[in-house]
């Protein structure tokens, strides 16, 4: 599998759970899954959904029925899963290299167990030092009422997405609604690119809207993902979504004409924070690497990096309002790729931010702080260690208002720091 930023090393803090959480993914996809083949890139529905087939009732030459998105997850719907949603070899491809599905009305809520797998797509290259989703979905119908591209309800627990774009809908790119086990990788939200080719038209809200949805014994993984142009958040956590894992996502830029990771442009900036993470989300949810040196990187949003709301998180290993390698695009400036507000806000208590060597996080160019603790409510006993701020990944100062802000809260320990 390849991750926008290419693994380097397994780091030494890697508990058991997420080294079994790392075969899983590596080895997927490797479940007994029923196959439904996309062929089209019309948008009708099943013409009988349960029948076994997925047929929206046309067909080429009377033999080769049409399958569309639509029709493939009402299918997956009506049985007993687990399915699997696959791109066929055949299907239309643009002169861009992609193959594009107007969505007019809102798509079924997922409710049974599928993998969508946009990495099966003809033109889909496994090489690419970028995920480069070639199956996109993109909202034409009206801004009112508001629907998501994907949804996975409860019932669809242990569901994942890989390998798509999802761009203009009226409300978030993928939502999470309860259930557990969920993978959403490698995906392109509020956007598509090909090299030399950017189209962003962010959904109106959230790139990823998660709502309940994981937990300590069956986990969500949200990695590898370019989330960019949104309306609100880059990733919004809330109502108990718990041990969660968020590693190597790019949130708030977007990509440039060549495809590297040098390449990538000070603009695509979500609307508010790259990651909210609730008060009511859940405990232990990690912000952090998986196995290369770099966890996520946030930038260029108009609020701020990271919001935490909720007790017990793990945020390290980030490169917060830099670019990715702390190299500007050519015809950037270092600045222009900071966030709106602080590169991290903390308003709850007992949260690790930062560690020894890759576990610190890298921050520079916010507008009030680096790290602020404490707001409108207090942030007590958290645990601020060995961060670097103010300064890039290759040593160049950045501006910066202040290095850590104590507002609000007391018990707060910072320390190894450099500013």
């Amino acid at each position: 599998m390849k991750f926008p930023i290419k693994p380097a090393r397994p780091a030494g803090r890697l508990t058991s759970w997420l080294f079994g959480l790392l075969m899983i993914l590596l080895a997927a996809p490797a479940l007994a899954e029923t196959v439904l083949t996309i062929n089209s890139l019309g948008d009708d529905g099943a013409a009988d959904a349960g029948d076994g087939t997925c047929n929206t009732g046309n067909s080429w030459g009377g033999l080769l029925a049409e399958c569309t998105f639509r029709a493939a997850i009402e299918e997956a719907n009506a049985i007993d899963g687990p399915f699997r949603l696959e791109i066929a070899s055949s299907i239309s491809v643009n002169a861009s290299g992609f193959s594009e599905i107007e969505i007019s009305s809102s798509l079924p809520a997922i409710t049974d167990r599928v993998v969508i797998d946009g990495r099966t797509h003809p033109h889909w290259d496994p090489d690419a030092e970028l995920a480069q989703p070639r199956l996109v979905l993109r909202w034409t119908g009206p801004l009112s009422p508001q629907f998501s591209a994907i949804r996975l309800n409860a019932g669809s627990a242990g569901s994942q997405v890989w390998g798509i774009a999802i761009r203009s809908f009226s409300a978030s790119g993928i939502r999470i609604a309860g259930g557990d086990g969920y993978v959403i990788a490698q995906n392109f939200i509020g956007g598509v690119w090909v090299p030399g080719l950017y189209l962003g038209a962010g959904n109106e809200r959230h790139g990823i809207d998660l709502n309940g949805g994981s937990n300590v014994d069956n986990p969500s993984v949200i990695i590898g993902n370019i989330i960019a142009e949104n309306g609100e958040h880059g990733i919004r956590v809330r109502n108990d979504f718990a041990h969660g894992l968020f590693a190597e996502n790019i949130i708030g830029l977007a990509p440039g004409p060549n495809g590297g990771l040098d390449d990538f442009r000070s603009f695509g900036g979500n609307g508010s924070y790259g990651i909210r993470v609730e008060a009511s989300a859940g405990g232990q949810n990690t912000i952090s690497p998986l196995l290369s040196g770099l966890g996520n990187v946030i930038a260029n949003n108009g609020d701020g990096g990271i919001f935490v709301g909720a007790d017990n998180q793990d945020i390290r290993g980030n490169v917060i309002g830099l670019p990715i390698n702390g190299v500007p695009f050519e015809f950037d400036e270092l600045e222009d790729y900071g966030n709106g507000g602080a590169g991290i806000l903390i308003v709850s208590n007992d949260n690790l931010v930062g560690g020894d060597g890759d576990e610190r996080n890298i921050i520079g160019n916010a507008v009030t702080a680096g790290i602020r603790l404490g707001g409108t409510l207090p942030a007590n006993n958290n645990q601020v260690l060995a961060n670097r701020i103010g300064i890039s990944q290759t040593g160049d100062p950045v501006g910066q208002a202040v290095g850590v802000d104590f507002s609000h809260g007391s018990g707060n320990v910072v320390e190894g720091a450099r500013i």
